[in-house]
C-alpha cells in the first residue's frame, strides 16, 4: 500500500498547490499493484490524462499496452471525467473491431496499425466540458486522505 504524502499545513498557507503536487506525485511515481483501491483509479485517469494530452489516444495505448484499457474506462467514470470515459471506451472499440467481426485485442491493434482515426477521439478529448484535471481535484477533496497527510 503507497501512503499519503506528507504535506505541510505552512507550506499550504503559502502555496495551495501543493495539496495537488502531493497528489501528483503520489499518482507519478507509484506502482499501480501498490495503490489502494481509492488510489488507483486515480492513478489510471492521470496517467491517461497525461499520455493523450501529450501525445493522443494512440500514444496511451501505445504507451501502456499491457493495462486493461477498459479498467481505464471504469477509473474515468469513477473520478468523474464521465466524457472522457465515453471517448476512451469509443476509441477502443473502434480500435478492436474487424471487418469480420470478430474483435481484436489492443496489442494486434499497435502491431497491424491504427485502421481507426484516433483525431476524432483525440479532439473529443480536447472539448470536453470538464478536464480529467479538474476531476482528479474534485477527487482528492473527496478521498483526501488516501493521498495526503497533514503535517505542521
Amino acid at each position: 500500500m503507497v501512503s499519503p504524502i506528507p504535506v505541510s499545513r505552512r507550506a499550504f498557507e503559502e502555496f495551495d498547490g501543493v495539496r495537488w503536487n502531493a497528489m501528483i506525485e503520489l499518482l507519478a511515481m507509484s506502482d499501480l499493484r501498490e495503490l489502494t483501491p481509492v488510489q488507483r483509479p486515480a492513478h489510471l485517469a492521470f496517467w491517461y490524462m497525461s499520455e493523450v494530452s501529450n501525445g493522443g489516444h494512440e500514444q496511451f495505448v501505445s504507451n501502456n499496452p499491457d493495462l486493461d484499457h477498459f479498467e481505464v474506462v471504469r477509473a474515468l467514470e469513477a473520478v468523474g471525467a464521465a466524457e472522457q470515459a465515453e471517448i476512451l471506451a469509443d476509441f477502443l472499440r473502434a480500435a478492436t473491431a474487424t471487418p469480420s467481426g470478430v474483435p481484436r485485442t489492443v496489442l494486434e491493434y499497435l502491431e497491424h496499425g491504427p485502421g481507426v482515426d484516433s483525431a476524432r477521439h483525440d479532439t473529443a478529448f480536447g472539448a470536453c466540458r470538464r478536464q480529467v484535471e479538474t476531476c482528479l481535484e474534485d477527487y482528492l477533496d473527496q478521498h483526501e486522505s488516501e493521498f495526503i497527510e497533514w503535517t505542521p
